[in-house]
């Protein structure tokens, strides 16, 4: 909800600063011997590069060449439709590239991309953006260095027994509409027993009315009566094995539930030691963070504004450092700010 705040936030600023801009651009029109500021109004020398009252950069904010959206400042892709950036350099080292060639000549890398063998998804990442598989000598890497490290083979047994717990999940709802059931069924068997043991304590008083009215005749004749026969218990045993069941079900899966919250926040906790990682370059920190996701039940939120996004792939600043968050249920991704 404070994500979504924030991004909405975001959005009518961005806004607020279009329309601003149209109006400094009317003005421009009026005034085409200055260059006027789009913050603060300032009207700058037209070779001016930045403003002299706030400073702002007068060459305006970048935008995506290919979706024509602003971007951040020194990204390497565009956050709306995940576009390359930086034009003329590698996509996974960052080396210089000429526009002719096929292959990186530092990493060996398709300057184009890489079409996952298990997917087939292309992708401008080492780790694959849809199935995360490994795509690069540098991802296997990177892989084999999380996978040897105890920090991470902890993180990963608590996150397999984390899966396990929810595997063993029932739905709470229907144990508790079972037990429903079955305490209804008992409680009308228990009224049949309750409207015979009635019946029965009428009969025994009018018997032992018949016996006093006849007190004379009872030294003559012997009265006899049927001898009086326990009474049946109504109440099945098969509904009785239903809701012990059940309550059974419902204990474990209460215990359950609370194995499981104190699992995530372990697990939480660890994450969050993560988040002090910064890194030298965007892919670096993709590289790790890809390698370092303990399953497919973890979004990332980034350093850089504090969004959620699926992966570190869709962060424009993944170097200033994140952390995978535990979530529950999917997602309605809308990706970016702008």
């Amino acid at each position: 909800m404070e994500q979504q705040k924030q991004k909405q936030n975001y959005q009518q600023q961005q806004q607020i600063q279009k329309t601003d801009q149209k109006k400094v651009e009317f003005k421009q029109q009026q005034n085409p011997e200055f260059k006027i500021c789009v913050i603060c109004g300032y009207k700058n020398e037209l070779n001016a590069k930045f403003c002299e009252e706030c400073g702002e950069n007068l060459a305006g904010k970048p935008v995506c060449p290919s979706c024509k959206t602003q971007v951040y400042e020194g990204a390497d892709i565009c956050e709306v439709c995940g576009a390359w950036l930086l034009a003329g350099k590698c996509k996974f080292c960052y080396a210089e590239i000429l526009e002719n060639e096929k292959f990186c000549s530092l990493c060996g890398n398709p300057a184009d991309g890489i079409v996952c063998p298990n997917c087939g998804t292309k992708n401008i990442f080492d780790f694959c953006k849809k199935c995360n598989t490994p795509l690069t000598e540098a991802a296997l890497e990177e892989q084999k260095k999380i996978n040897s490290n105890p920090f991470f083979q902890n993180l990963f047994k608590l996150d397999n027994e984390l899966q396990n717990l929810k595997n063993e999940e029932v739905n709470e709802s229907e144990i508790k509409k079972e037990i429903e059931a079955a305490e209804k069924k008992i409680e009308a068997e228990k009224k049949k027993i309750e409207e015979s043991e009635k019946k029965e304590q009428q009969i025994q008083k009018m018997l032992r009315l018949e016996q006093f009215l006849n007190k004379s005749n009872q030294a003559e004749q012997q009265i006899t009566r049927p001898e009086q026969k326990a009474l049946k218990p109504l109440i099945s045993e098969e509904h009785l094995k239903i809701l012990e069941r059940a309550k059974q079900n419902l204990a474990g899966y209460k215990q359950r539930q609370l194995e499981k919250e104190n699992k995530q926040r372990e697990i939480q906790a660890q994450l969050n030691q993560m988040a002090q990682l910064t890194f030298s370059t965007g892919q670096e920190a993709r590289r790790f963070f890809d390698a370092s996701r303990p399953s497919n039940s973890y979004v990332w939120e980034c350093n850089f504004v504090h969004y959620v996004h699926p992966k570190p792939s869709d962060c424009a600043k993944p170097e200033l450092g994140g952390k995978w968050v535990i979530v529950e249920g999917a997602i309605d991704w809308q990706q970016g700010y702008f």
